[in-house]
């Protein structure tokens, strides 16, 4: 039987509200400034709902901050660090693809 410690759980957590294309996008927006709830909808299409679902599982594992304002929710990134393992995987992809051939199928 595999005991998983505290970290190893919290580490599974935030690599799955980030194993969301949406919320990746989201993270890539907020890195701009902070932006209202209706603000993700405008820019993206979907319902306000949706995005403040999507903003719930963020904030759950501590990626994204909210807060009321006046008559909105205001929403930022807590770090940077999403931005930084991205880049990594850019810089991963990128090294994949010097090494692969037509038989890596992975987008």
């Amino acid at each position: 039987m595999i005991n998983l410690d505290a970290r190893t759980r919290y580490h599974a957590q935030v690599f799955k509200a980030l194993g969301h294309p949406h919320r990746l996008h989201m993270m890539d927006l907020l890195a701009h400034g902070s932006m209202i709830t209706s603000e993700f909808s405008e820019l993206l299409g979907a319902r306000v709902s949706t995005y403040s679902r999507h903003l719930a599982v963020l904030g759950a594992v501590g990626l994204v901050r909210s807060g009321r304002t006046a008559n909105a929710v205001s929403h930022q990134r807590e770090t940077d660090l999403v931005a930084r393992f991205q880049q990594m995987l850019i810089d991963w992809q990128s090294e994949i693809e010097k090494k692969c051939d037509r038989r890596c199928a992975y987008y």
